[in-house]
């Protein structure tokens, strides 16, 4: 992820509090851009990069994750600001975060929800159950998020889910375990049926476990300078010890949350 690549193109703002950006970039794919200085904290630009390190090591389908910054022609573009209260606060120079689009939206529809009565058709529910005990682990405090595509073949009519936006866990910018972390459920609960949840949430709770303290702080390695100061990252730090010693209450924690889900 070291080349940061150019936006080139911007189509639209997306719905969120981090009023991200759908943009083309100059390798011709589309990207989710979340900015250094949107209105949810820089912070969760280093929350997205180290729930990805976690998410692709538990083989969990999320986007591909590149820096990107604005083309010197789009650092004028007026459309570039956040709407915070009644203000607009102009996006920063820099290096910001771009998710890829799993596939290509100008040609395959995406979906940010998909209706109850095609949740069957959903042909990877363990993904959603392993992310689930790492967003338990990881103190997530939103609802889970995810999109949904169907993969190449004019007649395929399954669906893959594509596990996104990670920003909320640490509790956000707070970088802190609250009463309300790891809730972690997405909105459509009926997902968790199309699998064995208790055997998948049970292998991905020996994974974690298995993680070194290590593993843990190399999360965070070669996240850009811009995004975090010397002093968050002593803050980091701390919370890392945190999230080793939650390993050894995973089991239970996961359990007690699986007690939610309907029989």
């Amino acid at each position: 992820m070291g080349y940061i690549l150019e936006i080139r193109c911007v189509q639209r703002r997306l719905r969120g509090g981090s009023q991200s950006w759908l943009v083309q970039a100059e390798d011709q794919n589309w990207y989710v851009v979340k900015c250094l200085n949107n209105p949810q904290g820089t912070r969760t630009l280093v929350n997205e990069w180290i729930a990805t390190w976690f998410l692709e090591k538990l083989k969990v389908c999320i986007p591909k994750l590149r820096l990107v910054r604005f083309s010197d022609d789009l650092n004028q573009d007026k459309r570039l600001v956040f709407n915070i209260g009644n203000r607009k606060v102009q996006i920063e120079n820099g290096v910001h975060l771009g998710s890829l689009c799993p596939v290509n939206p100008q040609t395959t529809a995406i979906l940010d929800i998909l209706p109850r009565t095609l949740l069957h058709l959903v042909i990877n529910p363990e993904d959603f159950a392993t992310c689930l005990v790492f967003d338990i682990w990881a103190g997530q405090i939103d609802t889970r998020q995810a999109i949904y595509f169907r993969e190449r073949g004019a007649k395929n009519r399954f669906f893959r889910g594509c596990l996104v936006d990670h920003g909320q866990i640490l509790a956000g910018h707070r970088w802190e375990f609250t009463a309300t972390s790891g809730q972690g459920f997405a909105s459509e609960r009926g997902l968790y049926s199309l699998t064995d949840v208790r055997n998948v949430c049970a292998s991905a709770v020996t994974q974690i476990e298995e993680f070194t303290k290590a593993d843990v702080h190399e999360s965070a390695s070669d996240i850009p300078t811009e995004w975090i100061s010397n002093e968050d990252r002593k803050v980091l730090s701390g919370v890392f010890d945190t999230l080793i010693l939650r390993r050894h209450s995973l089991r239970d924690l996961v359990s007690r949350s699986l007690e939610r889900l309907p029989m």
